[in-house]
């Protein structure tokens, strides 16, 4: 049955959205674009759902935060949040919108971007440094010795914030290190951040790795830094909420446990704007 479906939505579309071979199917560049859009569309439902939905006591705390927060910084701490705050049951919204707090049932949200957000309650959590970085496996094939190496290597770009704010990318850091920065346009460009991560851990390229997203993966020994120079970022994570809320007995545990887990994982350093 789910085969037809699939025949009938690419006659549908007048596109294939699979490759079959004898043991496996794959996606087509063409499923690959529909997959990010329909993924995304599916959060957003699924949040919007979980918003409506009644709530059977005071210790749901709904949290908005970007799909690649969520999967590669919030999922693997989210076992010492169950432990030091079991009595709080956390609603995690993983959507790349920004919460509006009044209609769509957020209570907290964390946000990745220049800190303004007008007539909201935010804290700064973690600052970002963007690094080259690649596989292990990818770096004993292709050895990087200076900056100049880069110019002839496959680049991972992850432009999942292009659409809301002003990052840099990898043409700024070759303009920085004085390379060819008509060079800096090749390679594949992803549309979610913890997509391109895991294209870069799985042999890709070189990423320009956003620091607290790979830091778990780099821990992990999944990703190295290049020895090569960073890019800083005036950007960071800051924890938003509307103002009065953040002193609630849920939000002001929640905020605790972010401060908390991020001084002891010493991701970054902790600064504090209101």
């Amino acid at each position: 049955a789910l085969s037809h479906q699939v025949k009938a939505l690419e006659g549908f579309l007048e596109l294939a959205l699979f490759e079959r071979h004898n043991r496996k199917i794959v996606l087509t560049s063409s499923g690959r674009t529909l997959h990010v859009g329909l993924q995304e569309a599916f959060r957003n439902i699924e949040s919007s759902i979980e918003a409506i939905r009644p709530r059977q006591d005071n210790n749901v705390l709904v949290v908005s935060t970007g799909p690649a927060f969520a999967a590669k910084w919030f999922a693997p701490r989210l076992a010492n949040l169950m432990q030091s705050l079991p009595d709080l049951d956390i609603r995690l919204s993983a959507s790349l919108s920004a919460s509006s707090f009044g209609s769509d049932g957020v209570d907290f949200a964390i946000r990745f971007g220049a800190g303004k957000y007008p007539n909201l309650f935010s804290q700064r959590l973690l600052g970002e440094t963007l690094h080259p970085m690649a596989s292990p496996e990818f770096l004993e094939s292709n050895p990087v010795r200076s900056t100049k190496d880069l110019e002839s290597l496959p680049l991972v770009h992850d432009e999942s914030l292009k659409p809301f704010i002003d990052e840099p990318d990898w043409t700024d850091w070759f303009a920085d290190n004085g390379l060819n920065t008509a060079k800096a346009a090749r390679g594949t460009r992803f549309y979610l951040a913890d997509h391109a991560i895991d294209a870069a851990i799985g042999g890709a390229g070189v990423i320009l790795g956003r620091e607290v997203l790979c830091s778990t993966d780099a821990q992990a020994g999944r990703l190295a830094y290049l020895p090569v120079p960073a890019l800083p970022t005036k950007l960071a994570f800051y924890a938003v909420c509307p103002k009065g809320r953040e002193t609630m007995p849920k939000e002001a545990a929640f905020l605790k446990w972010l401060v908390d887990e991020i001084a002891s994982s010493a991701d970054n350093t902790i600064q504090h704007s209101v």
